[in-house]
């Protein structure tokens, strides 16, 4: 498969990615044997994310959002509001998660991803990775060096520079105080607090 975007293990044998085209591969062996599932859409896929064993959403070009209850078996098209890329997703508990993509725009859902809706985090025109550290404490990184912070579980972000005004790609946090930020140019940032 070509263009590979993403991939998420929600337990130790069986996990999920999600690449151009509309495709999705699936595992249940720890990734020594692959098949494909009809996801069915031709868009190019970018995010793949599993709350449970059995509940799952795959994201991508012009707005795609996909919603499985079977653990991938089937996929199923969901209305996501927005007509540009979706990039990144993350869920906080079982019930509320988070969309990133562009135009700084968040799908954000409080019931298992049945309903979303659209707000602004405020912090440019891309937002290509958010993650969680807890229920309330969340980061997306974007463009110009811009890091959006939320401490209210999403509802409001404020926003932080981490000293490049390059495009920021990818975080991930350690423990509740160890983070560490990357971007385009090799820069990597780290956080202790």
């Amino acid at each position: 498969f070509s263009n590979v975007e993403n991939i998420m293990f929600p337990n130790e044998n069986t996990g999920y990615a999600v690449a151009w085209s509309g495709i999705i591969i699936k595992t249940t062996d720890g990734g020594s044997n692959w098949l494909t599932k009809s996801s069915g859409t031709a868009e190019h896929l970018y995010s793949v994310y599993f709350i449970n064993d059995s509940n799952g959403f795959a994201a991508g070009w012009n707005g795609t959002l996909l919603k499985t209850t079977d653990a991938g078996e089937t996929w199923i098209a969901q209305v996501s509001g927005i007509d540009d890329v979706l990039l990144s997703t993350c869920f906080i508990n079982d019930s509320i998660g988070f969309i990133s993509g562009f135009d700084g725009q968040l799908l954000k859902t409080t019931d298992v991803g049945n309903n979303w809706f659209i707000q602004s985090a405020g912090i440019g025109l891309l937002i290509p990775r958010i993650k969680f550290i807890n229920e309330a404490n969340g980061f997306a990184v974007g463009q110009d060096g811009k890091i959006g912070k939320t401490t209210d579980g999403g509802i409001t972000w404020s926003i932080q520079y981490c000293g490049t005004e390059g495009q920021l790609i990818n975080l991930f946090f350690i423990d509740s105080n160890v983070g560490f930020i990357v971007g385009k140019f090799g820069v990597i940032y780290k956080t202790t607090d």
